[in-house]
């Protein structure tokens, strides 16, 4: 009899084609709702994939559905990723044909399991989905964002999953709901609405596992999202206190900033003698990243000595011909004012006696070899009270594509995307390892990541060194600047995945950022110390009020580069504009400063252990689904040619 139902649960409803009206009006129902769901409306995320879900399994040839896919990936990565667009349009959209191209094995894998495996929807679903998040999050351009784990952030019951296997499955219970509303839907004719019908035929046999597994799932999900965050609250020690100081100033596309460097450094020392006023006990203070290296050079930058091959750099800085004779004088009196510049910064801080850590570009000579001089590496850089620099700086691991570098930079792909991209914002070079830091000599051990390398959850599953160490790090200091995304629902998002890795690795996150969410994700997930307004908001959806001010400016030095060094007037009209700008930002910025402690967690997770195992499991079930089709396939195309 069961087998009987599983037949007629699979043919229940008429296979349809490519330009059929249902397939348009589901199609377009979730192209709706997924990012509705995500962005806006939270609940609805358990509905918002079940019709796509309905046309995968329906569509009767299988170009179509690899074509419907392919299209509904492009849009809805498009969209979904709107916050990208400010950044650029053109790399946004390449990025979702890329994504688009991964909806298709889904796609794929919905039909097999469906027609061939007659599983429910609601078992194979989240494998499936929590595969292809997984697929998304790998390579040159992979985006682990977790999508539909968003929503959850309030829920931190719901998330401690995470410990086991990530960010896609801490997606899996929502969906293993859409799988179950989609094979509700397979069986919701026309003919069953009437009298409400459907709701005598709806409870098949296919339709009550599925329920069974989603209750399942959802009792385990609760129970044990209770238990650890019990268990995990009862195991944390409190540690060091730290501070941070958070800013607030975009900037263009093009990377350009109205504001004035020196005035911006005085308001950071003026928030850090704030904190160490209101907190002595402070042993660390976290700046963000990138925004005054001009004025804090490295010690590499300032001790490096002239050569022949940095003459291109220096003529590009000063305006110089390669063959001025002038070249090495220029270089030395760079290195002089940097040095005089570092000097004064270290003495700042041997006043205020706490180490700080900023973000900032280093320059180091490159090995002959290398086409280029130096090498530039977005970096945090520790300095310490009576020491100086520390010599062990911490250079970004995981540049994030076609912002830092471009992919593929020496194939005919990389060539297409520099033509249609142009050069990339700031050409880095990626660090080589990930630094062990300590406070103090009895301390927890802390990791510097840089600005986006906390969407990549793999850096932090070096948590697992070696067997014989328990666990490298406790607390992961992330350094960020989000002043490109225009206060935009960019900095929520990387909020989230700041309270993912908290809960996938149990540690403390501490960031500090600009123009995003600064504050602290203790080892549950759970968020304290954000820096907020006056009216309690965080920078994120807030917009760019000053953006046509600052823009203003961009134009005003552009046009007057050459004479505003020379021109009082010019500088003072460049000064009453930043001012304006200034007045504008004020009213809108969230800045100002928060600290806290930082608490440690002893073990180990699963995932921090094993995580590459689980995501080599899931892309081998989506691997099997789309392989048995294909070999069967085969299989028939050689009986029927013999």
């Amino acid at each position: 009899m069961g087998k009987v139902v599983f037949t007629e649960w699979c043919q229940s409803s008429s296979q349809v084609a490519l330009l059929d009206r249902k397939t348009f009006i589901l199609c377009g129902a979730s192209l709706g709702l997924y990012p509705l769901a995500l962005h806006f409306c939270g609940p609805l995320v358990v509905l918002s994939l079940s019709p796509l879900i309905v046309v995968f399994a329906r569509l009767e040839r299988g170009r179509d559905v690899a074509l419907v896919s392919l299209l509904f990936g492009i849009l809805a990565a498009f969209f979904v990723q709107h916050t990208l667009w400010v950044v650029s349009l053109p790399g946004t959209a390449l990025l979702s044909v890329y994504q688009g191209f991964l909806w298709i094995p889904m796609a794929f894998a919905v039909r097999y399991s469906r027609i061939q495996l007659r599983i429910p929807m609601a078992i194979s679903w989240p494998l499936i989905w929590c595969a292809g998040e997984i697929l998304r999050s790998l390579g040159p351009v992979g985006t682990p964002f977790g999508a539909l784990a968003v929503p959850k952030t309030t829920c931190l019951w719901m998330l401690q999953i995470a410990d086991l296997g990530g960010a896609s499955i801490a997606a899996f219970p929502l969906a293993a709901l859409q799988g179950w509303f989609a094979d509700m839907l397979l069986l919701w004719k026309r003919h069953d609405i009437r009298g409400f019908r459907f709701l005598r035929v709806s409870w098949r046999e296919p339709v009550k596992a599925g329920a069974a597994f989603v209750v399942l799932i959802w009792g385990f999900v609760g129970a044990y999202g209770v238990s650890r965050l019990s268990v995990v609250e009862s195991r944390m020690e409190s540690g060091p206190q730290v501070g941070i100081v958070a800013t607030d100033v975009l900037t263009l596309p093009g990377g350009e900033a109205a504001y004035d460097d020196r005035l911006l450094l005085e308001k950071l020392q003026a928030h850090s003698e704030e904190l160490v006023e209101e907190s002595p006990e402070i042993e660390l203070i976290v700046w963000p990243e990138g925004m005054l290296s001009t004025l804090i050079p490295n010690l590499a930058f300032v001790e490096t000595n002239f050569e022949p091959r940095m003459a291109p750099v220096i003529a590009k800085k000063t305006g110089l011909s390669r063959t001025d004779p002038d070249i090495k004088l220029n270089w030395d009196w760079m290195r002089k004012r940097a040095g005089e510049e570092a000097q004064q910064f270290q003495s700042w801080v041997d006043e205020l006696g706490v180490a700080v850590l900023v973000g900032m570009e280093t320059w180091s000579p490159a090995p002959i070899e290398f086409d280029e001089p130096f090498l530039l590496q977005n970096s945090g850089v520790h300095f310490k009270p009576h020491v100086g620099q520390d010599a062990k700086v911490q250079s970004k691991v995981r540049l994030y594509p076609l912002g830092e570098y471009l992919p593929f930079e020496n194939s005919i792909l990389g060539r297409a995307l520099r033509l249609a991209l142009g050069e990339p914002k700031s050409n880095y070079f990626a660090g080589t390892e990930r630094s062990r830091y300590s406070f103090g000599d009895e301390g927890p051990n802390y990791a510097v990541a840089l600005c986006s390398e906390l969407t990549f959850d793999h850096l932090f599953g070096l948590m697992r060194e070696t067997p014989a160490v328990s666990k490298p790090y406790q607390v992961v200091i992330n350094l960020a600047n989000e002043g490109l995304f225009q206060r935009n629902g960019m900095p929520e998002i990387f909020a989230f995945c700041a309270v993912l890795r908290a809960i996938e690795n149990r540690v403390t996150v501490v960031r500090s950022s600009n123009s995003g969410v600064s504050g602290f994700w203790s080892p549950t997930g759970a968020s304290y110390g954000i820096v907020t307004n006056a009216r309690g908001q965080t920078p994120s959806g807030m917009g760019a009020a000053e953006r046509e001010a600052v823009a203003k400016v961009m134009r005003f030095r552009k046009q007057y580069q050459r004479q505003i060094a020379i021109n009082p007037a010019l500088r003072e009209t460049l000064s009453r504009l930043i001012d304006g700008v200034d007045q504008i930002r004020s009213a809108a910025a969230v800045e100002g400063v928060s600290s806290g402690p930082v608490y440690s967690v002893v073990e180990r997770t699963i995932f921090s252990s094993y995580g590459h195992l689980v995501k080599a499991v899931l892309i081998g079930i989506l691997v099997l689904f789309n392989l048995m089709p294909l070999l069967r396939w085969c299989r028939d195309r050689r009986i029927r040619r013999a």
